[in-house]
């Protein structure tokens, strides 16, 4: 599996290139494999918080909030 340094580049790359379908796909799948139980960086967390959230992605933002929480972090990017 991809670090998760690699997947928060693609993901910010896909966002910045105006791929914005490409993006919150990516977005949907790492959310999905956060929950789980794959251990994801706070940087990570923040960048598929901020892809979902561009793509409108409500639901699936509260459940990457939970997720986060329930990890013991905080977002910091927003």
């Amino acid at each position: 599996m991809p670090s998760n340094t690699t997947f928060a580049v693609l993901l910010s790359s896909l966002r910045r290139a105006g791929a914005a379908d490409a993006a919150l796909s990516l977005a949907h799948e790492l959310a999905d494999e956060s929950s789980r139980g794959v251990v994801f960086a706070l940087p990570l967390y923040n960048v598929v918080l901020q892809a979902l959230l561009a793509g409108g992605a409500e639901r699936e933002v509260r459940a990457v909030l939970e997720q986060l929480r329930a990890a013991g972090l905080r977002p910091s990017a927003f």
